[in-house]
């Protein structure tokens, strides 16, 4: 995804939209990666159990 855009500026009022546009891009996309990053490590931690371990677990319930 290296695609280069060209934007021709008439003003400095349009550069400072176009750079205000970019940094709210920017945040909105760190803070998805944020979320992301979040769930990815909630979903490491709750699954990391052998079958042994869930097996002993199903089977205290049982008991």
């Amino acid at each position: 995804m290296n695609e280069k855009m060209e934007v021709k500026i008439k003003n400095l009022d349009e550069f400072n939209r176009l750079l205000e546009n970019l940094k709210n891009a920017f945040e909105a996309l760190n803070g998805f990666e944020f979320i992301l990053e979040s769930k990815r490590w909630e979903f490491d931690h709750t699954i990391k159990l052998s079958s042994e371990e869930l097996s002993e677990i199903i089977k205290s319930y049982l008991l």
